[in-house]
């Protein structure tokens, strides 16, 4: 889990799709595929415009066999909309930490999504720490979550896999932190890109 319950949500983004699996918490940036505006985690954050922190998971999930139905409200599936939250106060382990990261420390958009301390990595501020860090170091999941099945391709006969569990790709990140994201500053840094 990288997105703990304890949430203040001011403001959220409904107008985007994602392509890709990935566990929510992090920070999408606004990227194009085949013309098309897509919120993805961007692997390298030089360049890209952050746009809010990604709120549902994005699974592959045969909705019509899924009983839960809080689980139906906080997943979405590949190819649909994904909640992207512009404005809030939100506990997240996404994170790429450079030293000690303090309350009152700007946060700025990281690689693979991650929240960091270290404006040389995009320039690109996002929100503000609120609290520390706790020492609770763990994993998230960058891409490659949900269920996976197996098909076999007719004209050649070899199995084909979608979103394989060996496809995985995980974040290390050291631990759970507070941090309030703000849309204003993202448009601030929004203006200065040519």
């Amino acid at each position: 889990m990288a997105l703990r319950s304890s949430r203040e949500v001011f403001s959220l983004n409904n107008d985007f799709i994602t392509l890709n699996t990935s566990e929510r918490g992090g920070i999408l940036s606004v990227g194009s595929a085949s013309g098309i505006t897509i919120l993805e985690y961007a692997v390298d954050p030089s360049g890209k415009v952050p746009l809010g922190l990604q709120y549902n998971d994005v699974e592959f999930l045969d909705r019509s066999r899924e009983f839960d139905p809080q689980r139906l409200r906080e997943t979405e599936v590949p190819f649909g909309i994904v909640g992207a939250a512009t404005n809030g106060i939100f506990e997240t382990n996404w994170l790429h930490r450079v030293g000690t990261i303090c309350p009152g420390d700007k946060a700025y958009m990281g690689p693979s999504g991650t929240f960091t301390n270290d404006a040389s990595l995009s320039g690109f501020q996002v929100g503000v720490f609120v609290g520390q860090v706790s020492n609770n170091p763990g994993l998230v999941l960058f891409k490659g979550g949900g269920f996976h099945r197996e098909l076999i391709d007719t004209a050649t006969k070899r199995p084909i896999f979608v979103n394989n569990p060996a496809d995985r790709v995980f974040i290390v990140t050291p631990g759970f932190v507070k941090i309030r994201v703000d849309e204003h500053l993202m448009i601030q840094d929004r203006a200065r890109l040519p």
